[in-house]
Order: C-alpha cells, then sequence, then structure tokens
C-alpha cells in the first residue's frame, strides 16, 4: 500500500484538491484490484460471476475517474459536498459489485468502511454520520438482495472454503490498510508536532525581538535629551579649544555625537515608515548599493568585491526596511569574521530570476562549527565578539523570514563562510 496517499489524505493543512487527487489514485487501485480478482474467482475457483454487468460497472468506474482527471486540471474550487459525493459514488459501486458476487455473504463486505474512514478526515462530522448511514443501509439491503452465486461441481472448493478464502484475502488488504493508514497518521502527527515545535521557538524569538524593540525605543527616546546636551558642550569647547590636537579631538567626538543623533533620527522616521508599510519601488541595484555604500563609510578598512548581472540592478522591486538592517548586520560579521582571521576582504554576489532574490555574502574568516551553525539565528546565544550580546543574527533571521525567505550557513572553499539570503521580492 502508499502510505503517501494516506499522508496526503490526513494532512490537515493540504486543500481539498489534493484529497481529491488522492482519491483519484486509490480509484486507480481499486479498479485494478476488483479487476483481477474478478478473473481469479472465474479461472481459479471455476465461479460463473455475471462478469458483463461487474465489467459495465468497473467501466463507469474507469470513466468516472477519467473524468477526475480531467476535473484536476480545472481551476475551479473542489467543495467538501464534492468530496462526499465521490466518496458516495465509490460506495455505491463497490456495493455493486457485492451484489453480484455473493452481497452480505462476500467477505470483502467490509471493504464498505474504507470509503466511512477516509470521510472521518476529510469532511465534516455531520456528512461522515450521513455516509456511515448509507454503508449500514447498503450492507442490510445486500443481506436481502443479492445475486445467486451458483457452485459447480468442477469448482476445487465449496461454499465455506472459498469463504475462508476471501476471508484469508480481505483480512490481508484489511491489515495493509491499517497499516498504512496508521504509520501514515503517526507520521502525519510528527510533521504536525514538528510544526508547534517551530511555532513555539518563532514565537519566543518575536517575543525576545519585541522585548529588544521596546528597550531600543526607551533607550532612544532617553538618549536624544543627553546627546542634546553633549552636542552643545562640544561645540562650545571646540569654540573655546585653542590647541590644534584637541581640536581635532573635538571635532571628531562633535561628528560621532551627530552621527547618534541622526541614527536615532532615522529610527524614528524607519518606524512611522514601518507603521505606514511605505515600501516604495526601486531598482535593485540602487537598494543594494546604497546599503553597501552606506555600511563601507564605517567600515572603510574593508574591500568589497561585487558582483550581480545587469538586469538583476536594473530590476525594480519592493523591499521591507528591515531587509535594510538584516543585510548591514550580516555585513559587520561578515567584516568581523574577515579581519579576525588577518583578511579585510568580502565578496557580495547576488542574482534575481523571477522575483527571486539571492544574495551570497561571503567572508574570509575561520568558518562556522557545525554545532553552532544548528542554533545560529534560532535562539539567543553568547556573541563571540568582545561586547556582543548575540542579538544580531536573532535579529537577521528573524527580519529575513518575516519578509518570506530564508538564511543559509555554506561553508566556502579554503577558509570562511558563505551566507546565502533566498527572498521573494515584489516586482
Amino acid at each position: 500500500m502508499n502510505t503517501n496517499l494516506f499522508e496526503k489524505w490526513s494532512s490537515s493543512n493540504l486543500s481539498s484538491r489534493n484529497n481529491l487527487k488522492s482519491l483519484f489514485w486509490l480509484r486507480n487501485i481499486a479498479i485494478i484490484g476488483q479487476s483481477g480478482m474478478i478473473v481469479l474467482v472465474i479461472f481459479l475457483f471455476k465461479i460463473p460471476l455475471p462478469v458483463v454487468p461487474m465489467f459495465v460497472i468497473i467501466l463507469i468506474e474507469v470513466i468516472m475517474n477519467i473524468g477526475t482527471a480531467l476535473r484536476l486540471t480545472k481551476d475551479w474550487p473542489i467543495t467538501e459536498l464534492e468530496i462526499f459525493t465521490h466518496l458516495f459514488i465509490d460506495s455505491l459501486f463497490l456495493a455493486s459489485l457485492l451484489y453480484f458476487s455473493g452481497g452480505s455473504s462476500n467477505p470483502f463486505i467490509y471493504l464498505l468502511l474504507i470509503p466511512t474512514a477516509l470521510a472521518t478526515i476529510s469532511i465534516s462530522p455531520l456528512k461522515v454520520l450521513l455516509l456511515a448511514l448509507i454503508q449500514i443501509i447498503f450492507y442490510s439491503l445486500l443481506m436481502k438482495y443479492r445475486f445467486p452465486l451458483i457452485i459447480p461441481e468442477v469448482s476445487q472448493l465449496d461454499n465455506f472454503h472459498i469463504h475462508l478464502m476471501g476471508m484469508w484475502i480481505n483480512f490481508i488488504l484489511s491489515t495493509l490498510l491499517i497499516a498504512s493508514f496508521g504509520l501514515a497518521m503517526s507520521r502525519h502527527i510528527n510533521v504536525r508536532e514538528k510544526r508547534l515545535q517551530n511555532l513555539r521557538e518563532k514565537q519566543l524569538r518575536e517575543e525576545q525581538i519585541l522585548s529588544l524593540g521596546i528597550i531600543s525605543a526607551g533607550a532612544a527616546h532617553e538618549l536624544s535629551t543627553p546627546l542634546s546636551t553633549m552636542s552643545l558642550i562640544a561645540e562650545d569647547l571646540l569654540s573655546q579649544c585653542q590647541s590644534q590636537p584637541e581640536s581635532e579631538d573635538l571635532k571628531l567626538l562633535n561628528e560621532q555625537i551627530t552621527r547618534c543623533k541622526h541614527i536615532i533620527h532615522d529610527l524614528g522616521e524607519i518606524s512611522a515608515q514601518f507603521a505606514l508599510e511605505q515600501m516604495p519601488r526601486r531598482p535593485l541595484g540602487q537598494i543594494l548599493e546604497q546599503i553597501i555604500d552606506r555600511w563601507q563609510i564605517t567600515r572603510p578598512e574593508i574591500n568589497i568585491t561585487l558582483q550581480w548581472p545587469k538586469h538583476c540592478s536594473t530590476n525594480e522591486v519592493s523591499l521591507n526596511i528591515s531587509f535594510d538592517q538584516a543585510l548591514t548586520n550580516l555585513l559587520n560579521n561578515a567584516a568581523d569574521a574577515s579581519v579576525e582571521n588577518g583578511s579585510h576582504q568580502i565578496d557580495i554576489s547576488s542574482t534575481c530570476e523571477n522575483n527571486h532574490l539571492v544574495i551570497d555574502i561571503r567572508d574570509y574568516g575561520k568558518g562556522i562549527s557545525a554545532e553552532l551553525k544548528e542554533t545560529l539565528g534560532r535562539t539567543l546565544i553568547q556573541s563571540e565578539k568582545s561586547g556582543g550580546l548575540g542579538w544580531g543574527w536573532l535579529l537577521t533571521n528573524a527580519s529575513i523570514e518575516r519578509l518570506g525567505g530564508q538564511v543559509q550557513l555554506l561553508t566556502a572553499p579554503e577558509c570562511g563562510t558563505i551566507v546565502r539570503i533566498s527572498i521573494n521580492v515584489k516586482p
């Protein structure tokens, strides 16, 4: 038995279209099994079954399945009522075949339970009860109405032995079905629990990020006044300073204070843009160059090799503003890794096909251990950098995931690490 069919059927997250597709393949299996069983009974057991009406029923099944295949090529919505109708018709086909092959005395009568089992995990409880009632009616009618079978004397087995043989085959089929169904359900439960665990971890990361955002907002608000005071004092000292070295130091101090004030001001503008979801469309190359140029002002000692196709630069896309900070964090990490290993080089390449953006940032550091790759960006860990708080990777990974993308850590040739950002951009 194909457990994937049952697994696809039982997944509550899959659409009715996949349920109907699974039913299509299960019906193919049923058609082959029914045809083979009729031939087996006629030629091996020498029982004269009414071949014409039984194969007419199977032919109708084939025609219906062809119609189902054509139906799956259409984009029309598949409703729960449509699934119920398919299960009812399949039950009717099976009941009709049982009528011509012994009725309720046929050991395969219990195969009527399969549509009901499938219904319990695909349609509403009311429709399940209705289908179960229909199956009971079919069974009850088959106890009274059935096509009489005549066992000729040339038959190798009498009625009792034939029934035992049918029960044995039915037991094998039932065992395979139950095992397949149970394995599929077990796998589905494990997948669902893994998804729940991932959701819990994601919620924990978002709570950590939210707490960091609240702390950052408060810190930015409280820093405005001290920075303004420091700026006034620095300007006053600069105007009174007569020494050239001290004057240069005060100019640098004033520049750094001004930069801090600009950063806080930009944070306020970014927050406003984020609240309004302002994401203008711009050429992709322009977006990347602006981020890299702005970052390189703070890291002038780093040599950057840029490489991306011309069409990638001209594509106009809309990127969430959190992408800027995520890319800046990754550039800082790559630069720190290269410098730690005695290099001042990082490579950046990009491709963009069918609105799918891939950015590779390669450093020339010592690399990242396999254990760290598993947890980096998933949980808050102690940073290896001096004074680092370990938030950078967590924020970066969360920002890219919120944009529907992912961050991968790959081992670079010879030395270093390649950080790959994969994200779908809005055209």
